[in-house]
């Protein structure tokens, strides 16, 4: 099968570095939104754009999701803007689903571990922000 949705407007960086480190304090991941605790592997992206610096923080299951859905599209991480991981896997699934045996059910059960996560996580910030009143 050979499918790239590599079609999107937008303007490649112009230096890029990718590492795979332990957070030295908490940060948010640019993916789902979860808190990525301090000590957790995180893997950062430095990379300049527009002649700004950027550095973004991705959690473990949003690196591994990305992983999954390369085995299916192997240009899906190749080209994909920063922070919109889940809105170009929603296009590139709607386009692929009915010719690849199992991408849709695999899709929507990781996407929806990974969302759930993140959704609990930012109602314990929410608590935490407003005194743990509800």
């Amino acid at each position: 099968m050979s499918y790239c949705s590599c079609d999107y407007d937008y303007d490649p960086v112009q230096m890029h570095e990718r590492r795979t480190l332990k957070a030295r304090k908490s940060c948010t991941c640019q993916e789902c939104g979860r808190t990525i605790s301090s000590g957790e592997e995180v893997r950062s992206d430095t990379f300049l754009n527009e002649g700004r610096w950027y550095r973004l923080r991705t959690c473990p299951e949003c690196v591994a999701f990305e992983a999954w859905m390369t085995t299916y599209i192997p240009c899906f991480a190749d080209c994909l803007p920063f922070g919109m991981m889940f809105d170009q896997a929603d296009e590139a699934v709607a386009d692929l689903w009915r010719e690849t045996s199992g991408l849709k059910f695999g899709y929507l059960r990781r996407k929806h571990v990974i969302m759930k996560r993140a959704k609990a996580d930012r109602e314990i910030r929410r608590s935490a922000l407003s005194g743990g009143e509800k």
